[in-house]
């Protein structure tokens, strides 16, 4: 097998809006060490006519059913040959460089095992809402909800994907939190980057923009139920697990405090970032 440096996967299902973007961003900025996944498991929206025109530039194109975006996700790493691993959803998109960036990261960090970095959040017609970064994080802050991570800046080594088995496919919302525990169970080492690499879009049809109500609301919490019973998580002082209490935090600002201080009182400097990283030129080192 030849071997190649980073493996990106895109999960797509029923976003034909956006699938265009998603695919140029990471085509437009691919090179001969990069090796580019995609997996549909059955769109009906346009979107496999739209994965058909970029056939011959996609290294591999799963297209069979799964059993939800873990599984899918699964399929998609199964078909990996890189050293390091990074996915993006079909509603988002790489920033300008982001590709180069991750090259010089994971050069400049040979003892890592996990990277985390930004990444922005934007509306549906693509303006940037907020600049999200991770904040430090250990397995017991993770569980608590004390860190938050950027799944739109994070990738990670393969030999630790398959040493933790993959996502799990029985998590149906959020398999990048679980993926990242099991990180962390692990003895991953972990690095913050202060590097913005996507654009996490929200609109009305993500799972992150509120589709699904409280049936994706209740789907979420048992979710975090099962991962807290597998990680013997205790509750808290008042009987009740640390779940809507992250749920909670997450719904009402999914950034750190001091970006979201920076929005309120200069928004300038906020929208002067967010300009700067879409004219951004390749990087080679950082």
């Amino acid at each position: 097998m030849s071997y190649k440096l980073l493996s990106i996967v895109t999960i797509s299902f029923n976003q034909a809006q956006f699938l265009r973007e998603t695919l140029d961003s990471v085509l437009s900025q691919k090179g001969e060490d990069i090796e580019y996944i995609v997996v549909d498991p059955g769109s009906t929206d346009g979107s496999r006519e739209i994965l058909g025109e970029y056939d011959t530039s996609i290294d591999h194109l799963v297209l069979e059913p799964d059993s939800g975006p873990a599984d899918g996700l699964n399929k998609g790493f199964a078909k990996a040959s890189g050293l390091y691993g990074y996915f993006l959803n079909s509603d988002d998109f790489l920033l300008p460089g982001a590709i180069d960036l991750m090259r010089s990261l994971w050069r400049c960090h040979t003892g890592a095992d996990v990277l985390l970095g930004g990444a922005w959040m934007v509306s549906s017609d693509r303006k940037s809402r907020r600049e999200i970064q991770p904040s430090p994080v250990t397995l017991d802050k993770l569980l608590s909800g004390e860190s938050r991570v950027v799944q739109q800046g994070m990738s990670f080594c393969m030999d630790l994907f398959h040493k933790v088995g993959g996502f799990n496919v029985e998590n149906g919302t959020c398999w990048d939190y679980e993926l990242l525990c099991d990180f962390l169970a692990a003895g991953a080492n972990t690095v913050l980057t202060k590097e913005r690499l996507a654009g996490f879009r929200i609109h009305k049809a993500s799972i992150s923009g509120g589709v699904g109500g409280m049936v994706a609301t209740n789907r979420y919490l048992a979710d975090l139920d099962r991962i807290y019973g597998r990680f013997d998580r205790p509750k808290d002082a008042a009987g009740k697990r640390p779940r809507l209490n992250r749920l909670i935090r997450l719904l009402r600002s999914p950034s750190q405090g001091l970006f979201r201080a920076r929005e309120i009182l200069a928004p300038w400097t906020v929208q002067h970032r967010w300009k700067a990283d879409l004219e951004r030129k390749p990087i080679k080192d950082i």
